[in-house]
This record gives C-alpha cells, structure tokens and sequence, in this order.
C-alpha cells in the first residue's frame, strides 16, 4: 500500500466522479477560550493498493494531542480492495467526518490515520487563540 495524498478541509466530497474539497490544507483552528468543541471538519486519505492487497481492509483514524493522547474515540471503517482485471493496483480515497471534538488547551494535535492497525500518515494541526 502506498499513500497518494492525505489532508484536512472543510467538506470533502465528489462531484462528477472526481475528488472535490473546500478549505483543503486546513492547519489550524481558532478559539477564544479553552476547552472548545469543534463542530467537524473532513479528514482524507487517498492509498493505492496492488494486486497482493486485495480484500477486507480495516482503515481507522484517531485524534491525539501533542504527546499522542488520544482525545476522541477512533473511527474505524471497513473497504474492500478489488483490483479490476487487467489493472494493477485500485485507489481507494476515503473521507471520515472529525465531529463535536473537544479540545482541552491550546496547542498541537494531529490526525493519524491506521491501516489494520498500523500509521500510514500522520496530519498534524493547531488550536491558536485568536487574536483580536
């Protein structure tokens, strides 16, 4: 398996069969005060995996603080690789929602995302105050 791309936006979808996204490279939230909920943001990763990698893939993505602490429950969703006959490998770009995070204190965090149980990316972010 390799990864093609991994990033936080906004809202990610497809719009005629392509890979669309709002806010792509998404780095930091802004808060007043602490602790603050964050109401959700998109988190992507797009892998491709060749033909020996085929079937049931469990792929997951956790929230950690700084010191890798996880701060919400981990997601979890299961793919399944099929590699069509004649092809090589097969993409799979996947989409999972971070919704109503709280975060405790200012500072960094990273989205990391598992497969079957392992990293395979690492997307780091940051809660700033904001600055009047």
């Amino acid at each position: 398996m390799r990864v093609n791309f991994g990033f936080l936006c906004d809202h990610f979808g497809h719009k005629d069969g392509k890979p669309s996204a709002e806010g792509i490279g998404l780095d930091a939230f802004f808060a007043s005060s602490m602790p603050v909920r964050h109401p959700g943001f998109d988190t992507v990763i797009s892998m491709r995996f060749g033909l020996e990698e085929t079937g049931e893939k469990t792929v997951g993505l956790g929230v950690t603080d700084r010191d890798g602490t996880l701060i919400a429950p981990a997601r979890y969703e299961v793919i399944n690789v099929e590699v069509s006959p004649g092809q090589t490998y097969q993409n799979k770009t996947l989409k999972i929602t971070v919704a109503d995070t709280e975060f405790l204190s200012f500072g960094d965090y990273q989205v990391v995302w598992l497969l079957e149980g392992l990293e395979v990316q690492n997307l780091p972010f940051k809660v700033l105050p904001e600055t009047i």
